[in-house]
């Protein structure tokens, strides 16, 4: 008779900084049906890199960059040039194409008159220009203290930089995550949730509001309070499906979405999510650790074979190293190899 393996997937708590590696994408909001919009990569003379399409709900997809990557310029484009709508052309740095950027477009109909709208979203990125410049520099200033490791600091100027712009969604989020740093988490609760009262249309919110929830619940879970954690789940996993209504093919989304569904023993829903974090990223090696987990509680000892094998040939020099090979070994005894 086989053994039941448990296995604890090594987790950890996906960044804003953290995206899919050679993989480019994300939607296309027109306030119409969205689907076959085409979206292009172009050089900065117009020629065309690479092109693909969205799909039903406006998600759109780059599964290899490679080639807007070797283009040797600086910097290229993102282009939609839908009919009824303003052309839509934004300039990005290669950086953006090779680290895996995710972007929302908002396109706006032909003759609107700027700031009459309709209720719909606005693109964050477009109010840039009417944020203080007191305010962005406390927010650029914030980011170096942070990359320099000094949470502390970058949360106090950040906190600066939305006493000034009390609508700064990108400080909002940053705050978030720094209060998360100092394990200040219900102050980063609330940093999120007020970067989603700034701007509901923004997925990352949504995201981040969700993974906070998930870690909240993990530790209830470690510490047998049962009923608190599966409450704690059930607010993230809110928060997440909000996310991925958003944002389709967002992959921290999917990933986190998938791991709050198995810890609510939601198990087809979560092998589900998890395999689209990895078919929208190529690889995603947390989903693939989390999937060893949904497939040996299933007792399908094969497929979480299989995704052991994939995790270490995709991460030969991951630090996880050691313990998935002695979940290899644990299977390969179960299946009697």
């Amino acid at each position: 008779m086989q053994r039941t393996i448990v296995f604890i997937a090594v987790m950890a708590f996906w960044t804003p900084q953290a995206v899919a590696q050679n993989t480019f994408g994300g939607r296309v909001v027109a306030g119409v049906e969205s689907t076959g919009i085409v979206v292009s990569i172009e050089r900065q003379g117009g020629q065309i890199l690479m092109q693909t399409f969205t799909d039903s709900r406006g998600a759109f997809r780059f599964q290899d960059v490679s080639a807007a990557d070797r283009s040797n310029d600086n910097y290229v484009y993102l282009v939609v040039e839908e009919e009824g709508f303003k052309p839509y052309r934004e300039r990005l740095d290669a950086t953006q194409i090779r680290g895996g950027g995710v972007f929302t477009i908002y396109l706006e109909p032909e003759g609107a008159v700027p700031g009459a709208g309709d209720g719909t979203a606005v693109d964050v990125r477009q109010l840039l220009a009417e944020i203080p410049e007191d305010a962005l520099e406390e927010y650029e200033r914030a980011l170096e203290d942070a990359d320099d490791g000094d949470h502390e600091d970058a949360a106090e100027r950040l906190e600066r930089a939305i006493e000034i712009a009390p609508d700064y969604y990108d400080a909002w989020i940053d705050l978030g995550g720094q209060y998360n740093a100092l394990e200040r988490f219900d102050d980063a609760k609330r940093a999120y949730e007020q970067a989603v009262a700034v701007n509901p249309n923004g997925a990352l919110a949504y995201v981040n509001l969700g993974a906070l929830y998930y870690q909240e619940g993990q530790r209830h879970a470690a510490t047998e309070n049962g009923i608190e954690a599966l409450g704690t789940f059930a607010e993230a996993r809110a928060s997440l499906e909000t996310a991925i209504e958003i944002d389709p093919a967002s992959v921290p989304g999917h990933f986190f979405l998938g791991a709050t569904y198995y810890r609510m023993m939601q198990i087809d829903e979560a092998e589900s999510e998890l395999q689209l974090a990895i078919d929208i990223a190529g690889q995603h090696a947390q989903s693939r650790l989390m999937l060893i987990n949904v497939y040996a509680r299933q007792q399908r000892y094969d497929d979480a074979l299989e995704q052991a094998n994939a995790f270490l040939d995709e991460n030969p020099d991951a630090p996880e190293r050691e313990a998935i090979e002695r979940v290899q070994s644990q299977l390969e005894d179960a299946l009697g190899r």
